[in-house]
């Protein structure tokens, strides 16, 4: 009796030995077969992923005034800076045209000008419409003196930018098409248009009568 308890004994053992080897032979190939299907997952590509959009920015009243840079008004022509026309030395400039239509307050222009090699700073500070089609921005020249000043008229088909320096008033004739500049010194145009000229004040032509004298009877003689 004992010895068929044992032989019993003996078989169920070797039988749950042999589902034991088989249950972890099949987790072991599940995790191997696992393994090998994430290898064989496909690498995606980075310009398939989706494209976040980057949040815009708040804007901050004080930075939007001072958020432009000092920007040059224009640029002087390198190769003729100046030529003559009618007798008046004229510089001779481009400018770019979405400057001049998105002039701001507060902004910062450089100024050259040709003609005496100068370069000024000048800070856009007042703006109002001079007419319907005509929108005027003035400024000063940065650590000038108080007349040191620059005006632009913006029109529809032309504007016109006058600066006054201490060497002179000069007067930019600009295409708001096609950004061409004309610069002139005001007082050049003012000496041509005198030359020869001799201011004469002409005096009234007048007579002298004669002298008169009475007479004994009364007549005059």
């Amino acid at each position: 009796m004992l010895l068929c308890a044992l032989i019993t004994y003996f078989f169920l053992s070797k039988e749950n030995q042999a589902k034991s080897i088989k249950t972890t032979s099949s987790i072991t190939a599940v995790t191997v077969n696992k393994a090998e299907n994430n290898d064989q997952l496909p690498q995606q590509n980075q310009e398939d992923l989706p494209q976040v959009k980057p949040s815009k920015p708040i804007k901050n009243a004080s930075a939007t005034v001072n958020s432009d840079k000092q920007k040059h008004a224009w640029a002087v022509n390198v190769n003729n800076p100046i030529v003559e026309e009618n007798g008046i030395h004229v510089g001779i400039a481009k400018m770019d045209t979405d400057l001049l239509a998105n002039l701001s307050l507060e902004q910062t222009l450089v100024v050259d000008i040709p003609h005496n090699n100068e370069r000024y700073q000048v800070k856009l500070n007042t703006t109002y419409n001079f007419s319907d089609s005509v929108e005027v921005w003035e400024g000063k020249i940065e650590n000038g003196q108080p007349y040191e000043r620059i005006s632009i008229h913006r029109g529809k088909k032309q504007a016109y930018i006058s600066v006054s320096t201490t060497n002179g008033l000069y007067t930019a004739t600009v295409n708001p098409s096609t950004g061409v500049v004309k610069i002139t010194n005001d007082s050049e145009i003012t000496h041509h248009k005198n030359q020869g000229k001799v201011d004469v004040m002409k005096a009234t032509a007048f007579t002298i009568p004669a002298p008169t004298r009475k007479t004994n009877n009364g007549g005059i003689e």
